[in-house]
């Protein structure tokens, strides 16, 4: 595996999926935090919005399906793909992302990694 990817998960494990114009890329990490990136108009290279619910960022404790900030239609995000290499995908997030009752997080500076199996 190269060293790009190593280094890049050091915190958060990803994995994902690519198929047609479906993005999902899933991260894990400390604390047993999760984000989950979805596009569903994915076409390469560039930047993308997330307005749930057909492309979004969720951020929380899968445990707890009540934790999951980002799903609320209120959230907002932007995505960016930042490198494309055969099936290297490289791209950060950002975004302000709302829990159903109302509380909101803010995720900054986010970056991903992932080798798509398709």
């Amino acid at each position: 595996m190269p060293n790009r990817w190593r280094r890049k998960c050091e915190v958060f494990t990803s994995f994902g999926s690519k198929v047609d114009q479906l993005l999902v890329v899933n991260g894990s990490g400390i604390l047993v935090k999760m984000v989950t990136i979805t596009l569903s108009n994915y076409n390469g290279f560039g930047t993308y919005n997330a307005n749930p619910p057909s492309s979004m960022i969720v951020f929380g404790t899968p445990r707890s399906p009540t934790d999951l900030f980002g799903a609320d239609s209120s959230s907002t995000g932007v995505i960016n793909i930042a490198e494309v290499d055969g099936k290297y995908i490289d791209g950060t997030f950002s975004g302000t992302l709302v829990l159903n009752n109302g509380n909101i997080k803010t995720l900054t500076n986010g970056k991903f990694t992932f080798i798509s199996p398709l």
